[in-house]
């Protein structure tokens, strides 16, 4: 039998947000949320139109934007790991450096519209390493992304780009605002298996046929 303690967690929580000014792209991204709508019937944590998570995977402005997130997370991973000196050892280590952070990978993505009142319900996206939220012209008056456990709203803007660990709960409260709040999100993987990793034995890798033994 396993046994499952919740103990109240008092270390610091990184939220990085970065500024990006990519109009053309945010253009073709909001053009296709239009175009695709609600393909999840207000089944997911995001109570309002939403994508499928495969954008990335399906649609060239989306991948586009997957390789900015991407260097982004390795961005933030580097920052958050420089913020303690017992931990610098690891960004001065090519082989720790190759296997955690340089292979990270958008692993899911989906766009969101949000009429006024709508929410998401709180979620986290573990086992993910991060989560990441994108905003692209939020009306004025529309709710920032808020963090129950730290009783923290980041206030939103255009172009805004927010990464936070993948097991940090967020949600969107409602409120009361004219337009639309067009959000692209998804979450960040490490995947150690990337080519071009040295160092890993072969014998250690994935299976070069996909079948297991």
């Amino acid at each position: 039998m396993i046994e499952m303690k919740k103990i109240e967690d008092t270390r610091e929580q990184y939220i990085f947000t970065k500024m990006f000014d990519i109009e053309a792209l945010n253009t073709r991204m909001v053009n296709r949320i239009d175009e695709l709508g609600d393909q999840m019937n207000y089944t997911t944590n995001v109570r309002a139109y939403t994508t499928h998570s495969t954008l990335s995977f399906q649609y060239p402005e989306f991948s586009e934007f997957s390789k900015i997130v991407e260097e982004y997370a390795i961005e933030c991973s580097i920052q958050m790991n420089s913020d303690y000196e017992n931990h610098l050892t690891r960004l001065n280590h090519p082989f720790w450096k190759s296997l955690y952070i340089d292979t990270q990978v958008c692993g899911v993505m989906w766009g969101s519209k949000y009429a006024s009142g709508e929410v998401a319900i709180p979620h986290d996206h573990w086992p993910a390493t991060w989560a990441w939220v994108y905003y692209i012209d939020p009306p004025e008056n529309a709710p920032g992304i808020y963090f129950p456990t730290l009783d923290y709203e980041q206030e939103i803007e255009h172009g805004m780009l927010i990464m936070f660990s993948g097991n940090l709960m967020h949600e969107v409260r409602s409120q009361e605002f004219d337009g639309y709040r067009y959000v692209v999100a998804g979450s960040i993987l490490t995947n150690p298996w990337i080519s071009g990793i040295q160092g890993i034995p072969p014998e250690d890798g994935p299976p070069k046929d996909g079948k297991v033994k």
